[in-house]
């Protein structure tokens, strides 16, 4: 059975997402820092009017953070990604976010029966895949915003833990 996917490169890796998981592909106009937001959020940028996360997963993918405070070291490419709408959502809302893309190679499709064994130390990675340039890391995004949400609440408690502490 064939699943469409998008192909894209984060830090120079390529990457596959499941079209039904991507909402629309936008140049990033501006990007608002969080203080105290861990490495892999790497601010807010706005879209038609709201405020959302830019996530970097580029450091997970085994490309270490890049510098937050150098512009240029920050890609204009954006992917606005949907998780599933769950019990653990907020107000039961679907998860989303914009991820941070070196660029989108194309649409394509792959095979979901030959798919290669995933790299085991990444949860979101769920396959590699065969694409017709090179193997590409096949992304779950409901498992990304997963692992962010939780970056994110494991840096607030720390962050909350060191202020009563103080």
């Amino acid at each position: 059975m064939e699943v469409a996917v998008l192909f894209l490169e984060i830090r120079g890796r390529r990457c596959a997402l499941p079209v039904p998981a991507v909402r629309e592909v936008f140049t990033i106009a501006d990007v608002t820092p969080v203080p105290g937001a861990p490495a892999v959020v790497r601010g807010v940028t706005p879209l038609r009017g709201q405020a959302v996360p830019l996530i970097d997963l580029g450091s997970w993918l085994g490309h270490g953070a890049s510098d937050p405070l150098d512009p240029h070291a920050l890609a204009k490419t954006a992917i606005l990604i949907e998780g599933h709408a769950g019990d653990d959502a907020e107000g039961g809302e679907t998860p989303r976010a914009a991820l941070l893309v070196d660029r989108v190679l194309r649409v394509g499709r792959v095979d979901r029966d030959a798919r290669l064994t995933a790299p085991g130390h990444i949860p979101f990675v769920t396959a590699t895949v065969a694409d017709a340039g090179a193997p590409a890391l096949l992304l779950d995004a409901a498992a990304a915003l997963d692992m962010v949400r939780t970056a994110v609440a494991a840096t607030a408690k720390g962050e909350s833990e060191r202020s009563r502490s103080a």
